[in-house]
């Protein structure tokens, strides 16, 4: 994430913010999610609390990170659309971090709801939910924010169908503040599918290292490219398959090189996934090459 904040700081919802259960719902390789209330005004509002996990017991380093993670949570406190998920604020009691405080979204991630609706969604509400995170991301990108990680896990679908964007810059952070070679795994087995070929050798940096000006980092381009990828996931079946080649591609220029036929395309949408994959990939790779995807 990069971009200039007012240097406005979050709000302090520690006392305003209770868990429904001291399990979390749902655990990623550098984060935990919980389903809590916020008490706002006499309103009881669901909230989710996002809680980063730490896996080295080393304190040398955690007043550093934690300047670091404030940095992001400004910019993020900042930004306001429909279809960029908002900061509420932050919470302790989480662990040696600062909580993020989000509204809780009932529909879910997309792969999730893809999974669970595929057979019954329409062309008009696909087109719908793609021009949603369309246009988050062209609003990220307006306010030099990168997204970095651009994937079906962190779209989130309110009711109607309407698209929110989640975790814009934060996913490498966190991995970053975790410490920890099983939570960079875990990250990126997740993320391949929407990845960019030329993110895939992107190391998370060490706190005692210079940073090599020569390292690779996420751009405007690979977020479009993510983009395509989630265009891909919508148009096949929950179960698509569109990105492998990726493991053959390497560091080419995979955005180009996508081809499926009908054969390939299941779901309701079968019979016409040659056309849907073609356009699809005509938009990704002249975003991919721009230097301003969304212009």
């Amino acid at each position: 994430m990069h971009a200039s904040n007012s240097g406005r700081f979050p709000n302090d919802l520690t006392d305003q913010v209770t868990r429904d259960d001291h399990d979390p719902v749902a655990s990623g390789g550098f984060a935990d999610i919980y389903r809590g209330v916020l008490q706002d005004n006499g309103q009881s509002i669901r909230v989710a609390i996002k809680a980063i996990k730490t896996y080295s017991a080393e304190d040398v380093k955690i007043s550093k990170k934690k300047k670091r993670l404030w940095r992001e949570i400004k910019v993020w406190l900042d930004l306001r659309h429909d279809n960029v998920l908002p900061l509420l604020g932050t919470t302790m009691g989480f662990g040696r971090f600062p909580a993020m405080v989000c509204p809780w979204v009932e529909n879910g991630v997309l792969t999730s709801y893809l999974e669970g609706r595929y057979n019954s969604l329409s062309v008009i509400e696909i087109l719908g939910l793609l021009n949603s995170v369309a246009s988050g991301l062209q609003y990220l990108h307006s306010r030099s924010v990168v997204h970095g990680d651009l994937s079906g896990s962190n779209v989130l679908i309110h009711e109607g169908g309407r698209a929110c964007i989640a975790d814009f810059g934060l996913s490498m952070l966190l991995t970053e503040l975790g410490a920890s070679t099983f939570a960079t795994s875990f990250h990126a087995r997740g993320t391949l599918r929407w990845m960019a070929p030329e993110l895939l050798d992107l190391e998370v940096p060490k706190d005692d290292v210079v940073e090599d000006s020569s390292r690779v980092g996420p751009t405007t381009q690979s977020d479009v490219y993510s983009f395509g990828s989630i265009m891909l996931q919508c148009w096949t079946d929950s179960e698509w398959q569109a990105a492998l080649p990726l493991l053959q591609a390497g560091r080419a220029g995979l955005a180009c090189n996508i081809k499926r036929d009908d054969a390939g395309t299941t779901g309701h949408f079968a019979g016409h996934g040659a056309s849907v994959v073609a356009h699809t990939t005509v938009l990704v790779h002249r975003g991919y090459h721009s230097i301003a995807p969304f212009e």
